[in-house]
This record gives C-alpha cells, structure tokens and sequence, in this order.
C-alpha cells in the first residue's frame, strides 16, 4: 500500500513568511498568515474535496502568496474566491504565529481558541 504524500502549506508558508520578516520587520505590516479550509481545484488530486491549508495574504487582501510543495504561486485573490470557505479563515500576524510555533511546537493548523489562549 503506498502512503499519500501530504502537502507542506502550514510549514512552507510560514517559513517564507518568517523568511521574509527577518529581512525587513516591515512585512508584519503587510503580511498575514491565514489558514482556512478550501476546496480542492479541477483536475487536481484533490478535485471538489475540501481540506485544510495555508497560504500568504497580503493586508490589502487582493493577492494570495503559496509557496507549497516547491512551487511560488501569487495570484489574485478574486481568482480563487469560489474555493476559499471564508468562514474557516482565520488570519495570523507574523508575532501570534511565532508565539503558536514556540507554544504548540508545530506550524498548524491552529484554531481560534488557540489563538485567543495566546491574548494580544
């Protein structure tokens, strides 16, 4: 029996994302880390199955940064709407990710009570 190779979204993205903060501090200002349930794409292994994932938003909330499985994908927000289930978003600043990474010990998914045990 061969084992499905899972994606790394949670880690990848928020590698890049921390990636990019140590470079400039700026980026906590334009960047959030979201994690939210979607919907597999056409033709894709996962076609019309809904699975959790994580990708990079920028503040303004027009472009998705994923940097997963190896690849860099940045596309407007708008063209991937119809397979983001809103409801399931939750967005991290660069500092609350950090903090969930040091308490938790892996990169998520992390849930909104974990977000909340953390306070601001």
């Amino acid at each position: 029996m061969t084992k499905k190779k899972l994606g790394n979204c949670f880690e990848a993205n928020t590698n890049k994302l921390l990636e990019m903060w140590f470079k400039n501090k700026q980026v906590s200002k334009i960047f959030f880390l979201c994690h939210g349930k979607v919907i597999g794409a056409k033709n894709s292994p996962v076609e019309n199955k809904e699975f959790m994932h994580c990708w990079i938003e920028n503040k303004k909330g027009d472009l998705i940064f994923d940097y997963s499985n190896d690849k860099e994908v940045i596309v407007r927000k708008e063209l991937l709407e119809h397979r983001i289930i809103k409801e399931t978003i939750i967005k991290f600043t660069i500092e609350q990710i950090a903090n969930l990474i040091h308490t938790h010990e892996h990169y998520g998914w992390f849930t909104k009570k974990e977000l909340e045990i953390l306070g601001d």
